[in-house]
């Protein structure tokens, strides 16, 4: 079953008082029913390198990322069509946008088997996002590129051990996209310095990045993390937070 949503995530500055609207999308869909409607978001020359990918597991990345990038991005500008958007990629892999011109914001996506999430984010400020799925399978390779100090924090959380771990490493990866690194930079330096719970999610922050700090929850059975500027507050749209319960 396809379940496709955006949600209003909502940036404040606290020094000048702006109110700054992103957009986050969130998106469960299998490979088959990601390539019935293929047209209505691929633009001519993303379908074009889509045919030319081989494996279902690329396919179904590639279609997750574009469907849920362009769906947090017409939250923001409804009066495009997606499939006149043309997002490409840059160096290490990270996404931007190319077409049309109208069309400022920047972006960042995430997916996990069946799961997406993008967000997209004005150009004044630093986002990224990542989602992983929670699997006791993963906490063994989760663990490993924990930090001693990490290990003892997520035991000390009360929440089962899957959870908090997927968690933590989504805090870290979504902290490498805002960085524009990924995975080539050690994880080690993106220590996480402290987790504390809210009502309806996590706040974390940083080692050797204080300037920035991360929300992390759960959407259905992934955990997910959004990073960005600490003089930064954020608001989300409350039919979202119902799902960090």
């Amino acid at each position: 079953m396809e379940e496709n949503n955006s949600y209003d995530i909502t940036l404040h500055s606290q020094h000048s008082g702006a109110i700054i609207k992103n957009s986050l999308s969130y998106l469960t869909s299998s490979l088959d029913q990601l390539k019935s409607d293929l047209d209505s978001y691929l633009c001519t020359k993303e379908k074009l390198y889509y045919e030319t990918l081989q494996y279902p597991l690329r396919q179904k990345s590639y279609l997750l990322g574009k469907r849920c990038a362009k769906s947090a991005l017409l939250s923001i500008y409804p009066e495009i069509q997606a499939n006149s958007i043309d997002i490409t990629h840059g160096v290490f892999g990270f996404p931007y946008v190319t077409t049309p011109d109208s069309v400022k914001c920047n972006i960042s996506t995430s997916h996990s088997n069946d799961t997406g999430v993008a967000i997209a984010f004005q150009p004044s400020e630093i986002m990224g996002v990542d989602v992983e799925e929670i699997s006791e399978a993963r906490i063994e390779t989760v663990r490993s590129e924990l930090t001693a100090n990490e290990c003892r924090l997520v035991d000390s959380l009360k929440i089962d051990s899957a959870v908090a771990n997927i968690m933590a490493w989504t805090i870290k990866e979504a902290l490498s996209k805002v960085l524009r690194t990924g995975m080539l930079i050690d994880f080690k330096l993106l220590e996480i310095a402290d987790i504390k719970a809210t009502e309806n999610y996590f706040v974390a922050s940083f080692v050797n990045f204080t300037i920035f700090k991360a929300i992390a929850f759960k959407i259905s059975n992934n955990g997910c993390a959004l990073v960005f500027p600490q003089p930064r507050t954020i608001t989300i749209d409350p039919s979202l937070q119902a799902r960090f319960n």
